[in-house]
């Protein structure tokens, strides 16, 4: 393997780890404060590469897409939260799995008959076709954009978690809820806000991914997968073990594809294995969000 061959491996692993680390810290962080295990995650990723793909039908700009498509099934995260999850508080965690199930079913036969079972090309924006020279090599406009954005989404979550008032509240209801509430904070106001925010990021996530990866009902099936190995391997809970894991992982796949082809789809699980063995609370499961 050339030093060239292995920088570009290096960006593929980089690209594809921030995208897992913008869907799965959006799972993270709907555990950490809900402590719901949302498999449903996937569907509204996928949901939200089919709005942004329809917004890019209608009026031709990709970056309409991406401001909109998040607005719309962070919104229906929200009425989700408030009409489906709100009843089941309090009550036995397999109820909220089984909810989580059916919405998938739910969404993805929603969009089968809105959208059809066809695999559909998300056109990349005309400014970000073709390659660019970056340190030496010729390198994909499009994915150094999905690489800087997913870097940006990232730095913000963070800033917004650590550094303003929602943040803090988030913070004190995923340490504890019942300390959170003797100072007069009530967490349950926050959840609706906190699960729309969550599944805003997945959706953010569809709509970058859609011009690599093609728009189909079924996408969803195998990304939610790795959001949980990702949230798994980094510790349920944790922002910054879900940022370490989601790169870790992105990175390992992209040289299995030179070095070890045959194990490329394995190599999560491989991962997911060896941390459970050696650290079975994930790498930073000790961490606050």
């Amino acid at each position: 393997m050339t030093p060239q061959t292995a920088f570009i491996q290096l960006l593929n692993g980089l690209t594809l780890g921030v995208m897992y680390v913008i869907i799965a810290a959006g799972l993270s962080l709907i555990f950490g404060l809900m402590e719901i295990i949302n498999f449903a995650h996937g569907a509204l990723y996928m949901l939200g590469a089919y709005f942004g793909l329809t917004l890019f039908q209608l009026t031709g700009s990709f970056w309409l897409s991406l401001a909109v498509a998040p607005l719309i099934v962070g919104s229906i995260g929200m009425l989700l939260e408030r009409f489906t999850f709100r009843p089941l508080y309090g009550r036995n965690p397999l109820y909220q799995i089984l909810l989580t199930f059916g919405l998938v079913l739910i969404i993805n036969n929603a969009a089968e008959l809105f959208w059809g079972t066809s695999y559909h090309i998300f056109p990349r924006p005309a400014e970000l076709q073709g390659v660019v020279p970056f340190l030496g090599i010729a390198y994909s406009k499009y994915r150094l954009f999905v690489l800087g954005i997913g870097a940006a989404i990232s730095v913000l979550f963070w800033f917004m978690l650590k550094r303003t008032r929602l943040g803090l509240i988030i913070r004190a209801g995923t340490h504890d809820r019942q300390i959170a509430g003797a100072f007069g904070i009530d967490i349950s106001k926050y959840f609706t806000l906190v699960f729309g925010f969550g599944v805003a990021l997945a959706a953010v996530a569809g709509v970058v991914l859609s011009p690599i990866v093609s728009v189909n009902p079924q996408m969803g099936d195998g990304i939610i997968i790795t959001a949980f190995v990702v949230v798994i391997v980094g510790g349920l809970g944790s922002l910054p073990g879900a940022i370490l894991a989601g790169l870790l992982i992105g990175v390992l796949e992209s040289f299995s594809k030179i070095v070890f082809p045959a194990f490329t789809d394995a190599t999560m699980y491989i991962v997911m294995a060896l941390v459970l063995l050696l650290w079975p609370q994930g790498l930073l499961g000790s961490e606050e969000l």
